[in-house]
């Protein structure tokens, strides 16, 4: 559950990361999120928890499921927190150039 718990926390910063970056003058590569930040921020907000609030309930209900017959999605849901960590740090060093 730790990786559940922080796997959303890191979504969460990564949306205002990427705020912040696009306030700057970046841009947002994922086209459906820029589509929704044109649109409405706070839409892309809720976008962007909802969808991975869901995804991870969908991989915690099929946490025992083996994946290639050798691993278990559980260990999917664990592997998320350093990718998005790495993701964060990224944001973070885009942020202090």
């Amino acid at each position: 559950m730790y990786a559940v718990v922080a796997t959303l926390l890191l979504c969460f910063t990564d949306a205002v990361l990427t705020l912040n970056i696009l306030g700057r003058g970046g841009s947002e590569l994922n086209w459906f999120m820029a589509q929704l930040i044109e649109r409405d921020v706070q839409l892309f907000a809720w976008v962007k928890m909802a969808a991975s609030g869901l995804g991870l309930v969908f991989l915690v209900a099929h946490a025992e499921f083996k994946i290639f017959r050798w691993f278990k999605v559980r260990h999917v849901v664990s592997a998320l927190v350093p990718v998005y960590g790495v993701l964060v740090v990224y944001e973070l060093v885009l942020l202090s150039s």
